[in-house]
C-alpha cells in the first residue's frame, strides 16, 4: 500500500467499483489525526493539526485519502486511539472542523459522498485524548458537524449503548454502528467470515437497534 510503485491503490480502487456495481455501498476509514507519510513511509501517532510541521505531514496523508473518493460512497474520520491532541489549543472542536474540512475536500471529487464521525472511546480516559468532549452532547449541541454528519457509536464487546443512540436520534441526527473482530481479527486481512460471531453479536443488541 505504502511502498513507491506498488499498485494496491488501485486495486482497493478496482474492489470498492466492483462492489458498488453489485449492490453494496463502500466506505472509507479515516485515521484523524494519525497519519502515514507516503514521502518518508513513516507512521505518526497523535499529530497537532496547530502545528505548521506536523500539519504538512497531515495534509499529504489527507490528500491521498481524498484521491479514493470517486470510488467510494461515505468516509468514517476516526479520533481515538491513537488520535487525540491537547497541544496548542486543539479541543474536540479541532477535530470536528478536520471533519467538516476533509468532507469538503472529499466533495469536490464525489458530490454524493456521506460521512460518519467516530464515538470511538472518546469518553474513555485511556483513549479519548481530545479535551472538551464529555459525552455525545459536545457533538450534537456543539454546532460545529453538518446536520447530514452521521455519529458512528462502536458496539464490539459488549460495549453497544443503545441511550447514547437513543440521543443521536432525537437529536434529529442519524447514527451508524461498527465494530471488529466479527469478519477477521483485527487488522489481518482474511477471506472468511465468522458467521458465528455475527449471529451472537446481532443477537445481542436491543430489538430497536436497526429501527435506530
Amino acid at each position: 500500500w505504502h511502498l513507491e510503485g506498488r499498485d494496491w491503490p488501485a486495486k482497493v480502487d478496482a474492489m470498492a467499483d466492483y462492489a458498488r456495481s453489485i449492490g453494496p455501498r463502500t466506505s472509507l476509514f479515516v485515521w484523524g489525526n494519525t497519519p502515514f507519510d507516503y514521502r518518508t513511509g513513516m507512521l505518526y501517532w497523535a499529530l497537532c493539526p496547530n502545528e505548521s510541521g506536523e500539519r504538512e505531514i497531515l495534509e499529504q496523508y489527507w490528500e491521498h485519502q481524498v484521491r479514493h473518493g470517486a470510488h467510494i460512497d461515505h468516509i468514517i474520520t476516526h479520533w481515538g486511539d491513537p488520535g487525540g491532541c491537547a497541544r496548542n489549543g486543539c479541543t474536540i472542536e479541532t477535530a470536528q472542523r478536520i471533519h467538516v474540512d476533509l468532507l469538503r475536500r472529499f466533495r469536490k471529487v464525489n458530490p454524493r459522498i456521506e460521512s460518519s464521525f467516530s464515538l470511538w472511546m472518546l469518553a474513555d480516559p485511556k483513549f479519548g485524548k481530545w479535551p472538551g468532549y464529555r459525552s455525545v452532547t459536545s457533538l450534537v449541541e456543539g454546532g460545529v458537524l453538518p446536520e447530514d454528519v452521521m455519529l458512528s457509536v462502536h458496539a464490539e464487546h459488549g460495549m453497544f449503548n443503545v441511550g447514547e443512540v437513543r440521543e443521536i436520534v432525537a437529536a434529529g441526527r442519524r447514527t451508524g454502528m461498527w465494530t471488529w473482530y466479527c469478519v477477521n481479527n483485527e487488522i489481518i486481512p482474511s477471506m472468511f467470515g465468522r458467521t458465528l460471531a455475527l449471529t451472537e453479536f446481532f443477537a445481542s443488541l436491543p430489538t430497536d437497534t436497526g429501527r435506530l
